[in-house]
């Protein structure tokens, strides 16, 4: 059997079953929103944000485990772990005042409710609610087309 017969078997190809996946989903969903829920916001807060998104695996980067195009990927997937999840964490930690049916209406549908402010540091961008389910819609697909992009298991 030639190397090319082989099939990649890729990390994030159904329900999380390694050590890898379930890592990721607990960092995205649980750890990185309650960063976000409690961290004070400070100049450049939503750039430093991109990059705990992806802090865990500068180093299986540095050890070339993974390469530029997998943390990209990874940082995505952790980006819409974020926002799909963010309400019932916030909710949990008392930090949300809202009801979950303004919550995903302003974040899945497109609507003029203005939401915040990113702050990247070198811009800042008034985020309304067409905005914010843009981006998520755009995620979505973004790691369906590079999905050659998910890290392989080796």
């Amino acid at each position: 059997m030639n190397k090319s017969d082989v099939e990649i078997q890729y990390y994030f190809s159904g329900i999380p079953t390694s050590n890898f996946e379930v890592f990721t989903f607990i960092y995205g969903i649980i750890f990185i929103n309650l960063y976000d829920c409690l961290f004070p916001r400070f100049l450049g807060y939503h750039f430093f944000l991109l990059i705990v998104y992806v802090a865990p695996y500068i180093p299986l980067m540095a050890m070339r485990r993974i390469d530029i195009f997998n943390l990209i990927w990874l940082g995505v997937l952790i980006s819409l772990c974020n926002d799909i999840f963010f309400f019932f964490i916030a909710k949990a930690v008392g930090k949300k005042e809202c009801s979950i049916v303004w919550y995903y209406s302003n974040w899945l549908i497109p609507q003029g409710t203005y939401l915040g402010r990113w702050d990247f540091l070198f811009f800042k961008l008034d985020v309304y609610s067409w905005i914010m389910a843009l981006s998520i819609y755009a995620r979505v697909v973004f790691l369906i087309i590079a999905r050659s992009w998910r890290p392989k298991k080796t």
